[in-house]
This record gives C-alpha cells, sequence and structure tokens, in this order.
C-alpha cells in the first residue's frame, strides 16, 4: 500500500458496543460500516494532515429506546450483529 499523506479513505475497528469512541483525524467523514467475518470496521475519509480527535458514537438495536433527548440527525450506519438471533444495530455520531 503506498503511504498517504493527505486526504484519503482508511478503516477502523468498531467495537461492538453501544457506547464507544473512536480516534478520527478531525473533520474525518464515515462512509461506510460494516460487519465482515466477525469483526465490524468503519471506513472514512480522512485528512492524515489534521491531528486526531476522539469521537463517541452510539449504536441503537432494532427495537430499543432512544432518549428523546438524543440528536438522530448524524447517522454513521448500520451493521448486523448475531446473539443467539440477528440484530441491527443503527450507528450515530453523539456530538452533545
Amino acid at each position: 500500500m503506498a503511504n498517504p499523506t493527505g486526504r484519503t479513505i482508511f478503516k477502523y475497528p468498531v467495537p461492538s458496543l453501544e457506547d464507544f469512541h473512536l480516534s478520527l483525524p478531525k473533520g474525518a467523514q464515515i462512509i461506510r460500516i460494516d460487519h465482515i467475518d466477525g469483526f465490524t470496521w468503519a471506513w472514512a475519509v480522512v485528512d492524515l494532515r489534521q491531528p486526531c480527535t476522539r469521537r463517541r458514537f452510539r449504536a441503537f438495536k432494532t427495537g430499543a429506546t432512544i432518549p428523546d433527548t438524543f440528536d438522530t440527525s448524524s447517522y454513521v450506519g448500520f451493521y448486523p450483529i448475531f446473539v443467539q438471533q440477528e440484530l441491527g444495530l443503527y450507528v450515530f455520531e453523539d456530538k452533545a
């Protein structure tokens, strides 16, 4: 792989948690989340010249209650998980 120094697309491991943080370059734009071979990944357009920032994400299962105060306009993506049955997690960035 080339050694990019500007804007590029990188993938980052996503923990299977309902509340998690990712360290991404400032301004990173997540363009895809997917569960592949037992692991969940986020692909993002990043500018490697920018410093990393810690960003918080929340994932809600199908049928779970979303707090009335939570802003759902920051939807990032969906991925399936399997815990005795298939469930879906809808991921949002928590910008509060």
